[in-house]
Parts: C-alpha cells; sequence; structure tokens
C-alpha cells in the first residue's frame, strides 16, 4: 500500500496502540469528530455524511482530520468547541509548523503540542497499518482555559511501549 506514502489519500485512521495508550493517559475519549463507520474509535463518531464541523462537540475529543486542504476549517472548528462546548480535543495531524494553519491555529490556541520520534503508521481503508507515513506527527492539544496543563516546561513523554515524543507547552 504506497497511498500513505504519497498524497493518493487525505483520510487515514488513527493508529489503534497510539490511540489506546493517550486515551488511557486521559481517561478516555467522548467522541472521535472525523472517523468513519469502519475507522472510528470511539463509540460516538461523526461521519462526512453527518459532518461534524455542523454539530456540537462535547466532552473529551479526539480529531484525527483529513489531512489535505481544508484543515484551517477543522482546526478553526476546534477552538470555537473548546472556548463553547467541548473541554478538551487532542488532534492528530501531519507535522506542518511551517503551514499558516499551524501559526494561526496551533501555536496561539493549543495547549500542549507533542512531536512524535519517527514515522506513524496510520491506517488505511483496508484496516492495515503496513507502511510508514511520509510526514512526521504532531499531536495538538486544546483545552478550556481552567484545565491548562500543570507542566510548563518541554519534557519527554512515554505513551505505551512504541511512541515517545516531546511535549512543547505553547
Amino acid at each position: 500500500d504506497k497511498a500513505v506514502m504519497s498524497h493518493a489519500s487525505v483520510e487515514w485512521g488513527t493508529p489503534q496502540d497510539l490511540f489506546d495508550a493517550i486515551s488511557e493517559s486521559v481517561g478516555g475519549f467522548d467522541l472521535d469528530a472525523a472517523a468513519s463507520d469502519k475507522k472510528h474509535v470511539c463509540d460516538n463518531y461523526f461521519t462526512a455524511e453527518t459532518d461534524a464541523l455542523s454539530k456540537e462537540w462535547h466532552g473529551k475529543v479526539w480529531l484525527n482530520p483529513p489531512f489535505g486542504h481544508g484543515v484551517e476549517q477543522w482546526f478553526e472548528k476546534v477552538v470555537n468547541e473548546v472556548h463553547t462546548n467541548a473541554d478538551s480535543v487532542h488532534v492528530l495531524i501531519p507535522a506542518r509548523t511551517d503551514t499558516r494553519w499551524f501559526h494561526e491555529w496551533v501555536m496561539p490556541f493549543a495547549t500542549e503540542i507533542y512531536f512524535f520520534k519517527g514515522r506513524l503508521y496510520y491506517v488505511n481503508e483496508k484496516g492495515e497499518n503496513k507502511n510508514p507515513a511520509a510526514f512526521p506527527s504532531m499531536l495538538c492539544v486544546f483545552r478550556k482555559k481552567t484545565q491548562q496543563s500543570k507542566h510548563p516546561h518541554v519534557t519527554g513523554v512515554r505513551l505505551g511501549r512504541r511512541w515517545s515524543g516531546f511535549r512543547i507547552p505553547t
């Protein structure tokens, strides 16, 4: 499956072992905001057909949005939901620190950013994760102001046995 190595698809499922480690560390998630009937990590989820961008999000939200153009609309939604309804939103996204959306939406509003060591193995439409992504990934965490992180400095983190990275407070 060479699609994960190219730009053939913009929709890649969350690696289950990574999600499990993050979910355990935060006490679980209530909603997968960008999923499909075949690829979802929470019992409650929105698909392209149910249009997460037009719905309210509540509780702790997981978001692995389509990676192509239009990612800005997802970040705008994340910021709006954290300020109104959702307790937190964890966004798994390619680490594109040179983009406009990173500087306009992530840097000013994320409470934490985790950069992963190595490349993630996203899940394709067949449910397989055989090949590493052609890009580095990051986890951007957005929380209500009352739930800011208690770690005010850069730290190394370990998520399960396979995943490590660096937490950068913003």
